[in-house]
């Protein structure tokens, strides 16, 4: 038995157009360990294999897979871009996917979309009869159990996980100094409030804002008294 296992990322792709069936089979008979697929939910529940989250890159269309029906992206050709020989190509369900899995050969299902394609996915993996050790799953919010996800699917060591912003630091605990009691305050001085400092200020006399009592400075060239 070898150490090392060959896996074709998203198919035979650098061959043929990813995540397609021709790219899959092309693999098996390449001799391929195993084959790794990106998947996700559509509109109406259906799971399809397909890197990104819209058909702009492959199909030259822009869908969005989580908005649209499998009907809508069964009408797509997502294989031409790879050249006239592949062209036709649609994108596949994880059903037709499972069907080319020859016997001892491995899934590896890389999960794009959230926890709601879980469940689909159980469902689907059950009733393929796939056994569980050809198949490793990963990319999906883990729950639960270590190990486990909400649909209670075994997982891979190898995850993916969605991009979350960090939480904010929290603001720094300062030290608080107990106040003093009121009996042991010092008491203001007389015509001062305790908080808000004197009560009244008497106003100065008008006389002695009078401008003729501020004596003008010598004036000269350059107006401060110097010639």
């Amino acid at each position: 038995m070898r150490d090392t296992e060959l896996i074709g990322h998203r198919g035979a792709s650098f061959d043929a157009p990813e995540n397609t069936l021709a790219a899959f089979r092309l693999a098996w008979e390449e001799g391929a360990d195993g084959v790794e697929g990106d998947y996700r939910l559509t509109l109406d529940g259906e799971i399809v294999c397909l890197h990104d989250p819209t058909t702009r890159r492959t199909a030259g269309i822009n869908l969005a897979v989580a908005k649209a029906t499998l009907a809508q992206l069964r009408e797509l050709d997502v294989g031409s871009w790879k050249g006239e020989q592949w062209a036709g190509e649609p994108i596949p369900t994880l059903r037709e996917v499972i069907a080319t899995v020859p016997p001892g050969k491995r899934l590896f299902i890389e999960l794009k979309s959230g926890p709601e394609i879980l469940l689909p996915l159980a469902a689907i993996l059950a009733e393929s009869g796939l056994p569980h050790e050809q198949t490793r799953r990963s990319g999906s919010p883990i729950t639960g159990r270590s190990g486990e996800s909400a649909a209670g699917l075994p997982l891979s060591k190898r995850f993916s996980m969605p991009w979350k912003e960090p939480a904010p630091a929290a603001s720094p605990a300062w030290p608080t100094v107990p106040s003093m009691p009121r009996s042991s305050r010092p008491s203001a001085p007389p015509g001062w409030s305790s908080m808000s400092g004197p009560s009244t200020v008497p106003a100065p006399p008008l006389a002695s804002w009078n401008s003729a009592s501020i004596p003008l400075p010598p004036t000269g060239r350059d107006g401060c008294g110097r010639g």
